[in-house]
Formats: C-alpha cells, structure tokens, sequence
C-alpha cells in the first residue's frame, strides 16, 4: 500500500476536522522532555534562571494546507534547559525575574533566536528541524554580561545521538488504517509523535551547545 503526502489516515482526517470547521485544524506537536545532558561535571557556581512569562507562552506555529502543526517550545524548553544545567551546576533555580540575583554567581536568561522545521512530503520521511537558543549570561560576582549563542539541528551524528532517538522512538504512537477494498490493514505512525522526536535531537544538540560554551566562558 502507498501512503501520500503526511499519511493516508492521518490526513484524512485532518481533511475530514477541517472540511466540517471550515478552517486548518490545529495539530499539537508533543515535544519529549529530554532528561540527560552531555556534562563535563559540577561546578560550584550558583545559577538563578530566569524564564518569563513571555518565554513560557512562545510557541512556533508550521502552518500548512490543512493543518497548523503547534510546537510548545515554551512549556517545554524550561525544564530541559534547567536540567542541562543541573547537570553542569550544583545549585540551580528558576525564577520569573532576577530581583534576587545578588544571591547568586551566575544569572542566565534564555531566549529562542530560531526555530525551523520543514514538513516532510512522506510521513517515513524525517522533519528538518533547527533551533538557535541565546543564554544571556551575568556573572555577578566577575561583573561580565554577555551572550551565548547555541545551534542545534536534528542530525544523528554521534552514538548518544543514536540512544537518544530511540529512547524517544519508544514513545511515538499510530493509527491503525484499515483497506475496506482489500480487507487488509495497516498502522501508521502518527506523524506528530516523529516531528516531536526530531525537535527533541534539535533540543537536545543545541542545550548541550550552549553548555560546552557556558562553561568555557567561565574557565
């Protein structure tokens, strides 16, 4: 059986939600929350994260013929950039303003420069997907401000890349599609689960970025 365009049923029914609304059907891509961080080891600075309002409503909308594909990149970005950097610091916490940042040795700002996903023509094929992170950075006590940039696409380059993916693959779902004609059936994998696990390699490489520079501006 051939499958056109994101999946035969999966478009279908999007067809089918948009025809009866009149209007694109808002698919929700769910981003996993990715735990474990590439980590030189724990430095004994302390770090206040500062993630506002504005970052956590941000989302990236891909929008297509029949459907707008949601990616809530400000629900989920704050707990993965905070356990990257729990992963590099030994005291990290998150706050929505930085009134306390006497207290602390490094305040770091986060903020999405980019976000790039390209649609597949082929729900087997991968969703091309960059993502550009700024770590705005205080170091209080040496009295610097300045920017890092992180970079990360969905490429698999590496081994821990190779583990990551299909620790992620594991959580995708499918729809079951069944060929009255033919009497045969088939599933087909939800193309939303697959999206989300390219933005999660994307995530992943440019988090672990900004952490290799975060704490070589520190040496």
């Amino acid at each position: 059986m051939k499958f056109f365009g994101i999946g035969t049923k999966f478009m279908a029914s999007i067809l089918a939600l948009s025809l009866f609304s009149g209007c694109a059907v808002n698919a929700p891509i769910p981003i996993p929350l990715v735990t474990s961080f590439d980590s030189e080891g724990e430095r004994k600075e302390s770090v206040l994260l500062v993630i506002d309002d504005e970052f956590r409503r941000y989302e990236f909308v891909e929008s297509q013929v029949l459907a707008n594909f949601i990616y809530p990149l400000g629900e989920k970005l704050p707990v993965m950039i905070e356990n990257s950097l729990t992963q590099s610091f030994s005291h990290v916490v998150v706050a929505s303003n930085s009134e306390a940042k006497s207290e602390y040795d490094l305040i770091i700002q986060p903020r999405i420069k980019s976000f790039e996903v390209k649609i597949p023509a082929t729900i087997m094929s991968r969703t091309k997907t960059n993502i550009e992170i700024e770590y705005f950075v205080l170091n209080v006590n040496g009295g610097k401000e300045y920017t890092l940039l992180g970079v990360g696409d969905y490429e698999i380059t590496t081994e821990e890349d190779k583990v990551l993916y299909k620790e992620l693959s594991e959580y995708s779902s499918s729809f079951y599609y069944h060929d009255v004609s033919s009497g045969n059936g088939v599933n087909i994998p939800n193309f939303a689960y697959l999206a989300a696990r390219d933005a999660g390699v994307a995530i992943y490489h440019c988090l672990n970025d900004l952490d290799s520079k975060l704490l070589e501006s520190l040496e």
